[in-house]
């Protein structure tokens, strides 16, 4: 027994509501059991009960025992002055508001059917991948569609509010915030900290100011990222070492610790200096990341703004030491559609909700519904369970779903959980 237990009998009404009454002896009705308050304060707001002949509305608070109340010092805080009615597993302790009359209270215990708790409790103690793994729906089923949703909407929500404070951060220039979390995602998971601490020492606008010649973009990377502290007979490596000496002298720059950059068990394409230079080239075709993403109608649009290569000089190196077999380094279609999936959606989503213009909102979502599903150890183990992704809004889904409710244990969060419980 636990209070998400509780709030859930209590929300769905999964409780003998027959003469019911208050611990007092008094006669109740609930009317409404009012909305979960996922903030501080009291756990329902706005519910309507009737105790005796008198309609009252206000807020719920619940606990397993009506002591807690005091444990957690209800007593002393406003917040809980319009309680309306105490919901508790068992009273054993009557509750006294600040006028010294007893706060209404309700207690479920005897009320419950035991099949209920039963369901819950096989859930938490399950030691399968998820705890529905053997009760799961099919995924054409409206529960499983409905589930797919919330957990999309949950994960947008989340990288929202990442968005939000990085905003906060830089006087709203939606420019600068996606150029850093674009540098983000160019650098994968193993460099994603390095790219984003490099894209936070160089501003947007100092790149824009010195954008005339690629050469002077990959100075200012390569010299900030640290890469330009050796000595090499390379006249390439020597011309973007000169410069950078005259920018760090310029704008009084500071460079990173080059050990923050990883290359082991890294494939070559996939290296940080590679990533560096491709980045140059985004930057030397468009000054105006962000509002070019805006103008792009469909998945080919934005592809084709991703479609760069490194400039001339990687085409037969990986890393300025040594130079290798003749290929030229463009971002690779996997490595765009990541970009798509975790930066350019949750950006037009979180645009949406700052604008009010919802057209942004149904484009990302037509982005994930037009890409194909994300390959990783996760979207696999859902396909073994019969559940394939069968595009990137799928899969986006279900790792916020495995990531935030099955693996914490979420499942009165999750409709599916609900409805086991409520079975």
């Amino acid at each position: 027994m636990n209070e998400a237990f509780l709030s859930h009998i209590w929300s769905n009404k999964l409780f003998n509501q027959e003469n019911l009454t208050c611990c007092s002896g008094q006669s109740l009705e609930i009317l409404k059991c009012g909305h979960l308050n996922v903030d501080a304060g009291p756990d329902f707001f706005n519910a309507k009960i009737k105790i005796n002949d008198t309609i009252w509305a206000g807020n719920v608070e619940l606990h397993i025992a009506a002591a807690e109340w005091y444990l957690h010092l209800h007593h002393k805080d406003p917040a809980y002055d319009r309680v309306i009615l105490h919901v508790v597993y068992e009273n054993d302790q009557p509750v006294i508001d600040k006028q010294g009359n007893a706060v209404p209270t309700l207690e479920l215990k005897g009320r419950i059917q035991h099949r209920h708790l039963t369901n819950y409790q096989k859930l938490l103690g399950a030691e399968s991948w998820i705890p529905c793994q053997n009760h799961l729906p099919p995924k054409s089923s409206l529960i499983f569609r409905n589930t797919l949703d919330r957990a999309l909407a949950d994960r947008m929500l989340e990288k929202s509010r990442a968005i939000a404070s990085a905003l906060a951060m830089h006087q709203n220039d939606w420019e600068e915030v996606f150029y850093q979390k674009l540098m983000r995602a160019m650098g994968l998971r193993v460099n994603a900290d390095a790219m984003e601490s490099l894209a936070s020492r160089i501003p947007l606008k100092l790149l824009r100011k010195n954008a005339a010649k690629i050469i002077d973009l990959e100075s200012l990377l390569f010299g900030l990222g640290g890469f330009l502290n050796d000595d090499y007979e390379d006249d390439y490596f020597i011309r973007l070492k000169r410069k950078h000496e005259h920018f760090t002298s310029k704008y009084n720059l500071e460079s990173m610790n080059y050990t923050r950059w990883k290359f082991m068990r890294m494939r070559p394409v996939s290296f940080p200096t590679i990533r560096i230079a491709q980045m140059a080239a985004l930057l030397f075709k468009s000054k105006h990341l962000f509002a070019s993403i805006l103008t792009a109608h469909n998945i080919k649009e934005l592809r084709d703004y991703f479609e760069i290569a490194a400039s001339s000089y990687w085409t037969d190196h990986y890393t300025f030491k040594k130079q290798s077999k003749v290929m030229p380094k463009f971002l690779g279609k996997s490595t765009i559609d990541g970009i798509i999936i975790n930066t350019i959606v949750p950006f037009l989503f979180h645009y949406s909700e700052y604008t009010g213009d919802h057209q942004h909102q149904q484009k990302a979502i037509s982005f994930l519904e037009a890409l194909p599903a994300e390959n990783n150890k996760v979207i696999r183990q859902w396909k073994d369970l019969g559940m394939l992704a069968e595009n990137a809004f799928d899969s986006q889904s279900l790792l916020q779903l495995k990531k935030h409710q099955c693996d914490e244990l979420g499942c009165l969060a999750c409709p599916i959980g609900q409805a086991i419980v409520s079975s």
